[in-house]
Protein backbone atom coordinates (compact mmCIF):
# COMPACT_ATOMS: atom_id res chain seq x y z
CA UNK A 1 0.00 0.00 0.00
CA UNK A 2 2.67 2.12 1.14
CA UNK A 3 5.09 1.46 -2.25
CA UNK A 4 1.54 2.20 -4.55
CA UNK A 5 0.79 5.82 -2.64
CA UNK A 6 4.45 6.68 -3.18
CA UNK A 7 4.01 5.84 -7.14
CA UNK A 8 1.07 7.72 -7.04
CA UNK A 9 2.75 10.79 -5.20
CA UNK A 10 5.25 10.39 -7.42
CA UNK A 11 3.79 10.34 -11.07
CA UNK A 12 1.49 13.77 -9.52
CA UNK A 13 5.01 15.97 -9.50
CA UNK A 14 7.22 14.28 -12.41
CA UNK A 15 6.73 16.53 -15.41
CA UNK A 16 5.45 14.71 -18.31
CA UNK A 17 7.68 17.32 -20.97
CA UNK A 18 11.48 16.23 -20.36
CA UNK A 19 13.39 19.14 -18.86
CA UNK A 20 15.29 21.29 -20.73
CA UNK A 21 18.40 19.64 -18.81
CA UNK A 22 17.70 16.34 -20.20
CA UNK A 23 17.11 17.97 -23.65
CA UNK A 24 20.40 19.93 -23.80
CA UNK A 25 22.08 16.59 -22.55
CA UNK A 26 20.36 14.45 -25.43
CA UNK A 27 21.04 17.31 -27.91
CA UNK A 28 25.12 17.07 -26.71
CA UNK A 29 24.26 12.94 -26.76
CA UNK A 30 23.08 12.74 -30.45
CA UNK A 31 25.29 15.86 -31.91
CA UNK A 32 28.88 14.25 -29.86
CA UNK A 33 30.96 13.34 -33.02
CA UNK A 34 30.54 16.85 -34.61
CA UNK A 35 30.75 18.77 -31.58
CA UNK A 36 34.44 17.21 -30.77
CA UNK A 37 35.06 17.85 -34.09
CA UNK A 38 33.98 21.92 -33.86
CA UNK A 39 35.85 21.77 -30.78
CA UNK A 40 39.12 20.98 -31.70
CA UNK A 41 38.71 23.23 -34.88
CA UNK A 42 37.96 26.09 -32.41
CA UNK A 43 40.72 25.56 -30.26
CA UNK A 44 43.28 26.31 -33.92
CA UNK A 45 41.06 28.84 -34.55
CA UNK A 46 41.63 30.42 -31.18
CA UNK A 47 45.47 29.82 -31.12
CA UNK A 48 45.61 31.20 -34.66
CA UNK A 49 43.72 34.19 -33.52
CA UNK A 50 46.36 34.50 -30.51
CA UNK A 51 49.69 34.44 -32.61
CA UNK A 52 48.10 36.85 -34.94
CA UNK A 53 46.95 39.03 -32.21
CA UNK A 54 43.88 38.89 -33.79
CA UNK A 55 40.03 39.75 -32.14
CA UNK A 56 36.93 37.65 -32.59
CA UNK A 57 35.35 41.12 -34.50
CA UNK A 58 38.67 41.69 -36.55
CA UNK A 59 38.01 37.93 -37.48
CA UNK A 60 34.54 38.40 -38.50
CA UNK A 61 35.36 41.73 -40.76
CA UNK A 62 37.90 39.95 -42.46
CA UNK A 63 35.59 36.41 -43.36
CA UNK A 64 32.22 38.71 -43.46
CA UNK A 65 30.46 35.78 -41.20
CA UNK A 66 28.74 37.50 -38.20
CA UNK A 67 30.14 38.15 -34.93
CA UNK A 68 27.86 35.85 -33.37
CA UNK A 69 28.20 33.31 -35.27
CA UNK A 70 32.24 33.83 -34.77
CA UNK A 71 31.30 33.55 -31.02
CA UNK A 72 29.82 30.19 -31.26
CA UNK A 73 32.76 29.13 -33.72
CA UNK A 74 35.20 30.07 -31.11
CA UNK A 75 33.25 28.37 -27.93
CA UNK A 76 33.23 24.88 -30.88
CA UNK A 77 29.46 24.91 -30.59
CA UNK A 78 28.56 25.45 -34.20
CA UNK A 79 28.14 23.18 -37.14
CA UNK A 80 30.60 25.05 -39.59
CA UNK A 81 30.23 24.43 -43.79
CA UNK A 82 33.08 23.97 -45.76
CA UNK A 83 32.34 27.62 -47.21
CA UNK A 84 32.90 28.92 -43.43
CA UNK A 85 36.00 26.44 -42.44
CA UNK A 86 37.46 28.04 -46.41
CA UNK A 87 36.81 31.45 -45.05
CA UNK A 88 38.56 30.89 -41.90
CA UNK A 89 41.45 29.15 -43.45
CA UNK A 90 41.78 32.61 -45.32
CA UNK A 91 41.80 34.76 -42.71
CA UNK A 92 43.76 32.78 -40.53
CA UNK A 93 46.34 31.56 -43.58
CA UNK A 94 45.79 28.16 -41.98
CA UNK A 95 44.57 24.62 -42.64
CA UNK A 96 42.05 23.69 -40.08
CA UNK A 97 40.94 20.71 -41.56
CA UNK A 98 43.00 18.26 -44.13
CA UNK A 99 41.45 15.67 -46.57
CA UNK A 100 43.07 12.67 -48.30
CA UNK A 101 42.02 13.88 -51.46
CA UNK A 102 44.70 16.07 -52.98
CA UNK A 103 42.86 18.74 -54.70
CA UNK A 104 45.89 21.13 -56.34
CA UNK A 105 47.24 18.20 -57.69
CA UNK A 106 43.95 16.30 -59.15
CA UNK A 107 43.64 19.47 -61.44
CA UNK A 108 46.94 19.11 -62.84
CA UNK A 109 46.38 15.35 -63.05
CA UNK A 110 43.24 16.28 -64.65
CA UNK A 111 44.63 18.63 -67.49
CA UNK A 112 47.04 16.28 -68.37
CA UNK A 113 44.37 13.45 -68.75
CA UNK A 114 42.53 15.87 -71.26
CA UNK A 115 45.83 16.57 -73.16
CA UNK A 116 46.26 13.29 -73.64
CA UNK A 117 42.34 12.81 -74.71
CA UNK A 118 43.09 15.55 -77.43
CA UNK A 119 46.61 14.23 -78.23
CA UNK A 120 44.45 10.52 -78.84
CA UNK A 121 41.70 12.14 -81.11
CA UNK A 122 44.08 13.81 -83.18
CA UNK A 123 46.03 10.75 -84.31
CA UNK A 124 42.29 9.35 -84.83
CA UNK A 125 41.11 11.78 -86.96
Amino acid sequence: MAVENFEEKFAKIVSKTPSVLFQRMQWRLDNDKWLKKSQAIAIQIGDCMDALNMTKQELSDKTNIPLEKINNITKGWEDMTLQTISKLEIALNTKLITMEYDFDNAQKEESEDEKLSILDLEKIL
